[in-house]
């Protein structure tokens, strides 16, 4: 007699308990929370600009989201990888990404923009040029407002144009404007002066007042 295989399919293994509901355990005291979390997105730019700055972005994030959030609300974007590819193949045509230093971006002006780096690709007979970039973690926490003319240059692109495809991966939440754009700050939790070191905590407590950060929100509430 041949031996049934009893073993669940591929990709359903569910436990008892996952299907019950079940009983969880709790710190003692409640847990943080992120209450203006980041969404992550891919957002596609089709007929890529020479210049890619925060309103290109901001223009694909409102087109591809549509009634998500109402047009002309300001956004704050983190930026994670670029991958740009050009036109239908012409033999030897070059491509060409300069990506800006997003931190100086983010310390200086629009015009003031330094580059990052510079990556190059060159088109054959059968294949599209192609090149594409992941941005450092320090460059992926800087926070930049985007609105739909915001000037902000994110990167310059040369030989894309007509027939030529950008993928922005990133991070998006509605903008705050007294939120700082960089730095997160985790201090110690509100019931407790001792900072934990295994992992990040948004409070601090002190006789007259409670200083709250939450990400990278800061904010000042009396007692």
């Amino acid at each position: 007699m041949r031996k049934q295989n009893k073993r669940t399919p591929k990709g359903k293994h569910f436990s008892l308990s996952a299907l019950k509901g079940h009983r969880i355990g709790l710190s003692s005291h409640p847990a943080e929370f992120t209450s203006e979390p980041w969404f992550p997105l891919i957002v596609r730019v089709v007929d890529c600009p020479a210049v890619v700055d925060a309103g290109v972005i901001y223009t694909a994030i409102n087109t591809q989201l549509a009634g998500v959030f109402a047009p002309g609300v300001p956004l704050s974007i983190r930026l994670q990888t670029l991958r740009l590819w050009g036109p239908i193949p012409v033999t030897n045509h070059e491509l060409i990404l300069q990506v800006s230093d997003l931190i100086a971006v983010n310390l200086g002006t629009a015009t003031t923009v330094g580059t990052l780096v510079e990556i190059s690709s060159f088109a054959d007979q059968v294949n599209r040029a192609k090149v594409g970039y992941e941005f450092p973690w320090a460059q992926q926490q800087v926070s930049l407002p985007a609105l739909t003319l915001m000037p902000t240059i994110v990167a310059r692109t040369r030989g894309a144009g007509t027939g030529s495809v950008l993928y922005v991966k990133l991070l998006w939440r509605p903008f705050r404007s007294d939120a700082p754009t960089f730095v997160d700050r985790p201090v110690a939790p509100t019931d407790s002066g001792v900072r934990d070191a295994n992992r990040p905590v948004t409070h601090v407590h002190c006789p007259r007042c409670v200083v709250s950060f939450d990400d990278d929100r800061f904010e000042h509430v009396e007692a």
